[in-house]
Order: C-alpha cells, then sequence, then structure tokens
C-alpha cells in the first residue's frame, strides 16, 4: 500500500520543547504531539494526538498534510509491518539554538549570540543522548540556529558517540574551517553536512546571507576532502530567484552530494515590507517565468552524482510552482 512512515519515523523538536512529527512542521496541520522538557520521548510517542494521525495515514488519508510537503506527492509502497519497528523515532530533527553567528533577514531581525549554554537546548540533547545510548538514530541539527556558534552543541559533541548515533548537520558554513577539528572528532558519525549558501555569487550572498561567499566555498571543499558528503540549500527569494542553476552548477564545481531549493516562507519577524521586497508571490510575471523556466530545468537533472550532474531535492510548493 501507499505508505509515508515519516509519521513514526520522524519527529522536530523546538526550543521550548514542543514535538511535531515529521521533517517538517510546516508540511501538516497535527501540531505539537508532546514535550520534550516534561515528558520523556517514549510518552511523547505514545501521545494520542499522534495515535490518530498515524491512524489517518494508515488509511490513506493525507487530508492533514500540505502541499508543500516534499514527500506527499512521491509517497511509494511499503509493507505496513515496518512501522511495527518503529518504537522511538529513527530520525529527530532539531531546531533548539537560536546562537549564531549571521543575522539574515530571512531568519531574524537581529543577531543572537552567547557564550553560555542555552538551558533548554542543553536539556533536550541530554535526554535525547540518554535515549539513544544503543539505538540506532539519525539526528538533524540545527533548523533555528547554527551548530557551530552553539556552546550546548559544543558540549554535546564532546560526548562519545557510537556508530548507532549519525548526525546531519545544517550549517551557513562560516565557521567550517574555525571547527576542523570538532569536524575531524565527529567525521565518522556525520552522514551530511549540509550548508545554506542561497546565493552563487559574493554579492547576493552579502545581501541575503551577510556573511563571506569564499570562505563558505572553503568550508565545504575542506568537507569534501575529508570524505564528508556536502549538500548545498537553497532558499528562494526575490534577491536571488535568478540563480538557481548557476547555484546548482556551484554544488557540481565543489563536489557536493545534492542541493536542496525551498521557497521562502513567513515568518513571524518579517514586516509587510520586508515581505513584500523578498516574497516570490510579489514578483512579477516576466520574473516568476525566469524562476519557473529554471526549476523545468532542475527537475530534469540526473538523480545520481557525475561529473556534470548532482541530484536536485525541492519542496512541494516549488515542484508545483506556476509563473
Amino acid at each position: 500500500m501507499k505508505l509515508c512512515t515519516e509519521p513514526w519515523s520522524t519527529i522536530t523538536v523546538a526550543n521550548n520543547g514542543e514535538v511535531k512529527p515529521c521533517l517538517c512542521p510546516h508540511w501538516h496541520r497535527v501540531g505539537v504531539i508532546g514535550n520534550l522538557l516534561r515528558q520523556s520521548l517514549q510518552e511523547v510517542m505514545t501521545s494520542d494526538v499522534l495515535k490518530k494521525f498515524q491512524q489517518r495515514i494508515l488509511g490513506g488519508d493525507y487530508s492533514y498534510c500540505e502541499n508543500s510537503c516534499a514527500y506527499k506527492d512521491h509517497v511509494t509502497d511499503k509493507d505496513p509491518d515496518v512501522i511495527k519497528k518503529l518504537n522511538l523515532p529513527k530520525k529527530i530533527v532539531l531546531a533548539i539554538d537560536k546562537n549564531c553567528n549571521l543575522a539574515c533577514g530571512s531568519c531574524r531581525i537581529k543577531n543572537v549570540f552567547s557564550s553560555k549554554p542555552d538551558k533548554n537546548a542543553e536539556v533536550i540533547l541530554n535526554r535525547l543522548y540518554d535515549s539513544y545510548r544503543e539505538k540506532e538514530v539519525e539526528i538533524q541539527f540545527d533548523g533555528l540556529g547554527d551548530l557551530f556558534a552553539s556552546k550546548a552543541y559544543n558540549n554535546f559533541l564532546q560526548k562519545k558517540f557510537g556508530s548507532n548515533v549519525k548526525f546531519h548537520i545544517i550549517t551557513n558554513g562560516n565557521l567550517l574551517t574555525k571547527n576542523e577539528k570538532l569536524i575531524n572528532k565527529i567525521k565518522d558519525n556525520i552522514l551530511s553536512i549540509d550548508v545554506s549558501l542561497d546565493a552563487a555569487n559574493s554579492k547576493t550572498y552579502k545581501e541575503v546571507r551577510g556573511g563571506v561567499f569564499n570562505l563558505v566555498k572553503d568550508g565545504i571543499k575542506m568537507c569534501t576532502s575529508l570524505g564528508i558528503k556536502t549538500n548545498l540549500s537553497f532558499v528562494v527569494q526575490a534577491k536571488n530567484y535568478k540563480e538557481l542553476t548557476k547555484f546548482w552548477e556551484i554544488g557540481v564545481q565543489l563536489g557536493c552530494g545534492q542541493t536542496m531549493f525551498h521557497m521562502i516562507r513567513r515568518w513571524h519577524h518579517m514586516t509587510d515590507k520586508y515581505w513584500i521586497q523578498n516574497s516570490v508571490e510579489h514578483l512579477p510575471k516576466s520574473a516568476r517565468e525566469v524562476l519557473a523556466e529554471q526549476l523545468t530545468f532542475l527537475k530534469k537533472t540526473k538523480l545520481k552524482i557525475t561529473e556534470d550532474s548532482i541530484p536536485v531535492n525541492m519542496t512541494g510548493d516549488l515542484w508545483n510552482f506556476k509563473p
């Protein structure tokens, strides 16, 4: 049967401890299923809210899933028995620490950085460490700030990890070379490092993210030289919509594993003025046609790494984008 196993296999965790199912909480309307600051992970995964959502999926009802979900249009046949083995999530997505070395306009209105560890992040990380001492898990961090700017994460990564624990790291990349020693320590546990680049040249990068484009490229080269799968991420917005194809070409040149494209979303901190100036929906039709043409090209790229191509993934709202 057509079955998405995400409601069993994956959770996201926020800084306030709230847990939601699946890879992205904006891809569904389920809401909060528990809180890791007050409950054990086992208690969260047996909540009534989660059980009701899982029953819907088992019945083939995906009405709680948003069209922006990257999986909704690509659900494959699976034996329902696979979910019996998922007593605890196999993948955990963390957005628990705001600390970051940059202040990108799409994420925040001011820089957030402290040399002290975030207390909530410490509690959550320690609880997960205890839950997965012997069980297999993939931990993706961090969707809220930058791993390498976080004291809580630095302390966490000094712990000993067996081969049962794997990491997906999300970073802006500006601190990669500075943290070469730490990356070397955990490289056998790293499945991938995803670098949020959002640009294809220094000028656009400075405007969108405020960091140093060439420094990030040096960090990517360092990671690929260590044998770490390094991916690139791109948030599509008015300032960079012309650069999707060139961005993908940079990924090919740097030997990256894949590129991932996301549509910019309106977060609570964005003013009306900012949203009008930066959202794709406010672009003129001619600009949207330029974007659509690039998306058409990217959807036709090869699904494996070759000398002249790397795979492309994109969220559903981009996959179905119409000018």
